[in-house]
């Protein structure tokens, strides 16, 4: 049985707005279409998201019964589920005019993980006096973008990786191995931090995948296998000074940031309480890494 959302009030018609790709814009100034997975980014990424539309003036205001497109907004969102996140945009319809437009709304690092909803609105921005089945309040919906889910977790080749036969290097045969080399949490997170994967190992060939229930899995495993090593290890560091970097500097490309990331993200709080917590009590640390990862979610489901 198809479902019919009944609102009570006049709606733009279907071809008052013309939607048309989403779109994303990197710090480099390069854009492109938004595709299923958001390739090459990371927690101090700040990339922007944007719609194509184009208004049909007055289809718009005869089919919503409106007299200016100066009392209509559009808002574009990215919602990010994992952190809570709710990033918008809202630009006045009078300001876009007719044609096409592109209308983008700009996610600072540090504030995205696993995934990104994106969604568009076109919404009343005042209140008007009530005239037959016209919409009067603030906020009306009136139209709304079809939305699109950008998966952002998952895309191994973002994080320092490498994959080499272990036996080559005398190495256990385990599936992956997680390094950790550094000297001060001033040091560079690319620099300091190497996820190598067994090429010998059967599961290496799926660790690459991109898509897929196997990856699903595997990467599920992967993600909070890595986090788990990598806080344990400094959490096991008798020498950590947590003085010895700007806690402030989260986009500095430092070890000390990369962590505090992790921890703000997947934690929900900062790199010492984690610390704090992996040295105290292991068990919640392990249960809350979980949580924080949705830890097998989307390969159940």
């Amino acid at each position: 049985m198809t479902k019919a959302r009944v609102f009570p009030h006049l709606r733009a018609s279907d071809t008052a707005i013309e939607w048309g790709d989403w779109v994303v814009v990197r710090e480099d100034g390069s854009s492109g279409p938004v595709e299923e997975r958001l390739t090459s980014w990371d927690y101090h990424s700040s990339v922007a998201f944007g719609i194509v539309l184009r208004v049909s003036e007055d289809e718009l205001l005869s089919s919503a019964g409106f007299s200016s497109l100066a009392e209509c907004d559009l808002t574009v969102l990215v919602d990010c589920p994992s952190t809570g996140q709710r990033i918008h945009r809202r630009i006045s319809l009078h300001e876009l005019g007719e044609g096409e437009s592109t209308v983008t709304v700009a996610t600072p690092p540090g504030v995205l993980a696993d995934r990104v909803r994106l969604s568009a609105h076109v919404v009343l921005n005042r209140a008007l006096l009530a005239s037959g089945n016209r919409a009067f309040r603030p906020s009306s919906r009136l139209a709304e973008s079809p939305s699109k889910t950008v998966v952002l977790e998952g895309e191994l080749h973002r994080f320092p990786t490498e994959t080499i036969s272990f036996s080559a290097i005398h190495m256990e045969p385990a599936a992956w191995a997680v390094r950790l080399d550094y000297g001060s949490l001033s040091d560079s997170f690319v620099g300091s931090v190497r996820l190598l994967l067994n090429a010998d190992h059967p599961a290496a060939e799926a660790l690459l995948e991109t898509s897929g229930d196997r990856a699903a899995i595997l990467h599920s495993v992967l993600r909070i296998d890595v986090a788990r090593q990598l806080i344990g290890t400094v959490a096991a560091d008798e020498f950590l000074d947590l003085d010895d970097a700007d806690p402030i500097a989260l986009d500095d490309g430092s070890l000390r940031a990369g962590l505090e990331s992790i921890a703000a993200t997947f934690l929900s709080m900062d790199l010492a309480s984690a610390i704090e917590m992996a040295r105290q009590d292991p068990s919640r640390f392990e249960r809350n890494l979980q949580v924080g990862f949705e830890f097998l979610m989307e390969a159940t489901q």
